[in-house]
């Protein structure tokens, strides 16, 4: 529905009107290599500030825009700054925590994610019938009011030059050459890589083998969106209960069986439950992983947090590439769920001496 207005708005086809998450999402990807290892030199509070400032600009003037051309350049400013303040959150976790709370707060993070992605196709189709431009100005004024609880509430977590002489290279230098830094962005990437091949093409199948039309094929996705909230809030707890290594193998094992099971579900309600339940277990990943890389690079916190979000945008692109490929050369789900089954095999292979208690 977004889309549409967009594209009836700015007189472009519907697909034409997808490159605007390109443009957003290569904007982030790009800066995000040199957001970490800045923040790492010059105060993470300050920098998110700064980007949450800039997207608050950048936002407000996508919603001004009066051309396609101005719409793509502004999203592209959205994703720049936005890439100052995603990973700013996981590299601040373990410096206002400590122990086995590290965790529980990664996945805490993760569900204000996840609720974001369950509610924002709804809630912005719903201010479209409005005006598409409201769900900018919406967004600008939460970028705002967010930015006035962080000044008042986060204290400053200063880590880089003046304390720890490291520079803006240095810190990437840093990252890189660390051999359990680089194992466990290999980790992440290949998880990342089997996720975003299965979300990417559950609403296509649905389509597809099921006969949903976009309605309900939102209603489900809803579902599944709840089941990655779910797991994002029990996420730590269970790390914390079993250890690190314990617990990815219980949570890949359940993985691997569950990802050979939904191709053969016999209807779209057993389909929809069963993704529901991948994405519990899914989610459960991420704080454990996210955790381990903040462990690796103690002094380059949010230079490892963004390579890991560059990480994840490129395993996004290949993703679609190689999913796009198995769900035509494949009946239903079964090359993509097998291709992901392998992937969570092949992070349990990579991540045995990676992901430590």
């Amino acid at each position: 529905m977004f889309d549409f207005n967009l594209a009836r708005a700015f007189n472009v086809s519907t697909s034409q009107s997808g490159l605007l998450i390109s443009a957003y999402a290569i904007g982030d990807a790009v800066t995000a290599l040199i957001a970490g290892p800045l923040s790492d030199g010059r105060g993470r509070k300050k920098i998110m500030i700064g980007g949450l400032a800039f997207f608050a600009i950048g936002t407000l003037a996508c919603g001004l825009s009066t051309n396609f051309v101005e719409m793509l350049i502004f999203e592209f400013v959205s994703g720049v700054a936005s890439a100052f303040v995603a990973p700013q959150v996981y590299a601040t976790v373990p410096t206002v925590v400590a122990g086995n709370k590290v965790a529980q707060l990664m996945g805490f993070s993760l569900a204000g994610l996840s609720s974001s992605q369950i509610f924002e196709i709804p809630v912005g189709n719903y201010l479209a019938t409005i005006s598409w431009r409201i769900s900018f100005f919406c967004l600008a004024a939460l970028a705002v009011i967010l930015i006035l609880v962080l000044q008042f509430n986060l204290p400053e977590t200063k880590v880089g030059k003046s304390e720890n002489g490291h520079s803006f290279f240095s810190n990437l230098s840093q990252a890189l050459k660390n051999p359990a830094a680089r194992e466990m962005l290999v980790v992440y990437f290949v998880y990342t890589l089997g996720s975003f091949a299965t979300i990417s093409f559950i609403s296509t199948w649905f389509n597809h083998d099921f006969g949903l039309n976009l309605s309900q094929i939102g209603t489900a996705m809803i579902l599944i969106g709840c089941g990655q909230l779910l797991g994002s809030v029990f996420a730590g707890r269970m790390t914390n209960q079993f250890g690190f290594r314990k617990a990815a193998r219980i949570e890949f094992g359940c993985l691997v069986v569950l990802y050979i099971v939904v191709p053969f579900a016999p209807n779209v309600i057993i389909a929809d439950i069963l993704c529901a339940v991948i994405y519990i277990f899914n989610v459960f990943m991420f704080p454990l992983l996210m955790t381990c890389l903040q462990n690796t690079v103690k002094d380059a916190r949010s230079t490892i947090a963004s390579l890991a979000n560059s990480a994840m945008y490129l395993a996004e692109t290949f993703a679609g590439a190689i999913g796009c490929y198995l769900f035509n050369a494949f009946p239903g789900f079964f090359g993509i769920a097998v291709f992901s089954a392998i992937m969570i095999i092949l992070v349990l292979l990579l991540g045995n001496r990676s992901i430590q208690d």
